[in-house]
């Protein structure tokens, strides 16, 4: 009975001395198990969850742990609230006053010198885009990401769709996915269609996806996936075009606050099979890869932190198109060391920004 009255996530977090591990409750009460676990027929919430560890083994620490962090920023909301109500003034007045009390503390966030807030060695970092700190910190910047989750995806601005949804179970998903892809042998194949040639399209890796039967497990299990932009370059360039419909209109789009940094960022990890690369490091762009803006070629990419900002004969400043907007257009090199075609690689995107 005092173990029904416990709060859900604490409930059977711990058994026999051990947080969500081995050995279990004698109820065998657990949210994920391992493939030895469920051999020695040990029940689970939802069997064979990936991307677990010894420091957090499910769900009950990952809750707890979020309600440790919460906790003190909830109860610092309720007593702000509360003298917020004493003053005895009204919402409106109060909601000026807070407004223009937050715009004075921003301005003074932006008078600050970059280099006095982050020291010599963070600036070195910079290199040669050192001369535009304000910009990298402090200036406007419009972002387009694959990954999930994301309120771009989910709204479908990454992809100009109309469909929208959220987190969800693999069948109840309603925003769009993409064009899903297996993996064999380290490469990924399609499955559900082809990416149209000369565009880039969103690809979904079906192996990063969980989607157990609702008898087997029914939670939104792993809603965290590594998707990615992809060429189509088998018979020539490919292009996309940033920002598009559904991005200006959700986004609110003026041309005229962006300098016209463009960068691109590239995928966290790298597509191999054994020894064999088939997709390019983003600091190998420069040398396999092709790029235009607009129609104007790209005569440099300039990394930093997994970005190449984008140099032409102007600099890294380009000028918008006449609808205010900057096309893409990527086309491989001919021919790679050992003879091998760049075109036999694939390239892959995880982001475009605007600065």
């Amino acid at each position: 009975d005092k173990l029904n009255e416990l709060p859900p996530m604490v409930k059977r977090l711990i058994c026999n001395g051990r947080m969500e591990g081995q050995p279990t409750c004698d109820d065998n009460y657990k949210w994920s198990c391992t493939k030895k676990m469920r051999k020695k027929n040990i029940t689970c919430t939802c069997p064979g969850v990936r991307k677990r560890s010894g420091w957090h083994m499910g769900f009950k620490r990952h809750n707890l742990d979020a309600h440790y962090m919460s906790l003190p920023i909830v109860e610092m909301l309720l007593e702000g609230l509360s003298e917020l109500v004493a003053t005895g003034k009204d919402p409106k007045t109060l909601f000026q006053e807070l407004q223009k009390e937050e715009d004075e503390e921003f301005e003074g966030f932006l008078s600050v010198p970059i280099e006095e807030k982050f020291g010599e060695r963070v600036m070195e970092r910079f290199g040669e885009l050192g001369d535009e700190l304000d910009t990298w910190f402090k200036g406007p910047s419009l972002c387009r990401t694959s990954l999930l989750p994301s309120m771009t995806r989910y709204l479908g601005l990454a992809m100009n769709s109309d469909k929208v949804g959220g987190s969800a179970r693999c069948e109840d998903v309603e925003y769009e996915t993409g064009i899903f892809f297996d993996r064999e042998n380290g490469v990924y194949n399609y499955t559900d269609g082809t990416p149209p040639e000369g565009e880039m399209s969103i690809v979904a890796p079906n192996d990063f996806r969980d989607c157990w039967p609702l008898k087997v497990c029914s939670e939104v299990v792993m809603p965290d996936y590594k998707d990615w932009f992809y060429g189509n370059w088998t018979n020539g360039p490919v292009s996309i075009t940033f920002p598009n419909e559904k991005e200006r209109e959700y986004y609110g789009y003026e041309p005229g606050k962006f300098k016209g940094i463009l960068g691109l960022v590239s995928t966290i990890f790298t597509e191999t099979a054994g020894k064999k690369q088939f997709d390019f490091e983003y600091n190998s762009w420069h040398k396999y890869v092709n790029a235009k803006v607009n129609g104007k070629p790209v005569t440099k990419w300039k990394t930093f932190n997994r970005m190449a900002i984008l140099e032409g004969a102007d600099g890294i400043y380009w000028e918008p198109s006449g609808n205010n907007d900057y096309t893409f257009e990527f086309s491989p090199k001919e021919e790679m060391k050992g003879g091998r075609l760049a075109n036999d690689l694939h390239f892959r995107l995880q982001g475009f920004v605007l600065y």
